[in-house]
């Protein structure tokens, strides 16, 4: 059995916070200034101290004095960074406090498993390179018509660039998000004016009229190049192109490309899947190109506009690397990574052993794991696509690979199907090392492995979300030896 790489400390993470609790009694300390840190916007903001209820997984919630910051206007509207004015520190200890409570509730399957701290991200304002908004619009009611012989003047249009309020479909719009990249926020800034300048119409749920559905835009950590793709309800590409044609002008030194996806379902899916599982509608290149190169791990990698990537690239690269070091794989082996991606995880095993076998149903993302294996001149790999549960098999039926020492899976929030981790224990490999973006399925899939003959070793948490609730966890799973005799 392979040994576990002791972990890198992380350079984030500080000391941790005292146990002293502030004396209710006490006042407060006066609200001071300061910076935020990483070097990004310079804004002031405010720090202070408050009671606040603080609720945890374990469900007690606790009303303490906390140190809180408030670099969100719109932070108790939007609510996607529930935790986003508390101190770094506090944020990560809750997280790994409410990570803990929710393992223990699972009862004694992972009693004795190692939990380690959750692991700071080296940028908490910042760090999202992807936003994915939702666009509404509210027009004025009273319009009066003008006179005989006049020019009509048309009635006013107030847009919200942002994101759904949880449990409505109020969108609340963001406004300058201390999350997401600079760069974004320019760009959403421009589109508020252009999207009346050029009479772009927003589409309505309820009437299920207009075009303009989403905004998607996607920026590389270290080249600073875009992609911006429209999502409409109807394919408009003589309505969007002077638009598209504006914005590469605006923004020519970053924008690599903006594009069309035609979206025409009812539901709140962004992009619409049509024929083969996966397949994405054709995308319409409204100007420039279709993709943008990232740089991870020494890795070059195209990304396209529907392909997944982390949107934290400081914690991605964390965390990669040190798949690679719990992998722990040697020349002579074989490995298997399931929900693949572009490639990067796949890449860089790839880099260790004999050979590797990537599975992922987006077919964008496997054109783009295709691509990025022949620039980095990495031959020692396979790619297919399709789901998991109708690939595995196949794989498997083709002897691709006579054995896989090692697989890794990187599933979406609903986790692995019972059938993909029933072929997955069958393939009897030293270690499975899984990496999940929802705790619950985690530990729903963990179990189910400890049902069929392996044992969780360590969690550890990364806080690939910062100032939010969310957290990305690490799981290794070692084979257990059957008992001789």
């Amino acid at each position: 059995m392979s040994k576990m790489p002791p972990r890198r400390p992380s350079p984030g993470q500080g000391p941790r916070p005292s146990s002293r609790q502030t004396s209710p009694s006490r006042r407060p300390p006066p609200a001071k200034t300061v910076e935020r840190d990483a070097g990004r916007d310079a804004s002031p903001i405010l720090r202070g101290a408050t009671r606040r209820m603080l609720t945890t997984t374990g469900g007690n919630p606790q009303a303490e004095f906390v140190s809180h910051e408030d670099p969100c206007r719109v932070l108790a509207e939007c609510q996607a960074c529930s935790l986003l004015d508390l101190e770094y520190r506090k944020q990560l200890q809750l997280k790994t406090q409410d990570f803990r409570a929710l393992v223990a509730s699972k009862g004694d399957i992972f009693a004795r498993v190692r939990i380690m701290d959750c692991t700071a991200s080296d940028v908490r304002f910042g760090y999202r390179h992807t936003a994915k908004l939702v666009v509404s619009e509210r027009r004025e009611r009273f319009f009066r018509p003008a006179p005989a012989g006049t020019k009509a003047t048309p009635p006013k249009r107030w847009l919200s660039i942002g994101l759904y309020q949880p449990g409505s479909h109020e969108v609340v719009d963001i406004g300058n998000c201390p999350v997401q990249t600079p760069h974004i926020n320019s760009i959403v800034a421009h589109l508020r004016g252009a999207l009346k300048t050029f009479d772009i119409s927003v589409y309505d749920e309820r009437t299920r009229q207009g075009d303009l559905r989403y905004i998607v835009i996607r920026t590389a950590h270290r080249t600073r190049k875009t992609l911006l793709t429209f999502v409409t309800s109807t394919a408009q590409k003589a309505k969007f192109t002077p638009l598209a044609r504006d914005l590469m002008e605006r923004f020519s030194t970053t924008l690599e490309g903006v594009l069309l996806h035609v979206n025409g379902t009812a539901g709140n899916a962004i992009f619409e899947l049509n024929g083969a599982v996966g397949e994405s509608m054709k995308d319409v290149l409204l100007s420039g190109r279709r993709s943008l190169e990232e740089e991870l791990c020494g890795l070059k990698l195209r990304v396209s506009a529907e392909s997944f990537f982390q949107v934290n690239p400081y914690v991605a690269e964390r965390m990669y690397n040190r798949i690679v070091e719990l992998a722990d794989l040697a020349q002579s082996e074989n490995a298997l990574d399931l929900y693949c991606g572009v490639g990067g995880i796949s890449l860089l095993l790839a880099k260790q052993c004999r050979r590797v076998v990537g599975v992922e149903e987006t077919a964008s993302s496997i054109d783009d794991a295709k691509s990025n294996a022949e620039s980095n001149r990495i031959p020692n790999i396979d790619f297919f696509q399709g789901r998991a549960e109708d690939v595995l098999p196949v794989v498997i039926a083709q002897g691709v690979n006579p054995r896989y020492d090692v697989v890794t899976l990187n599933p979406s929030r609903r986790g692995c199907q019972p059938e993909v981790l029933e072929r997955v224990a069958a393939l009897a490999p030293r270690r499975i090392v899984y990496m999940s973006c929802f705790a619950d399925t985690l530990l729903r899939d963990a179990a189910a492995l400890c049902g069929k003959g392996y044992k969780v070793v360590v969690f550890e948490p990364f806080d690939m979300f910062p100032g939010t609730s969310h957290m990305e966890v690490l799981c290794v799973l070692d084979r257990v030896e059957p008992q001789k005799g």
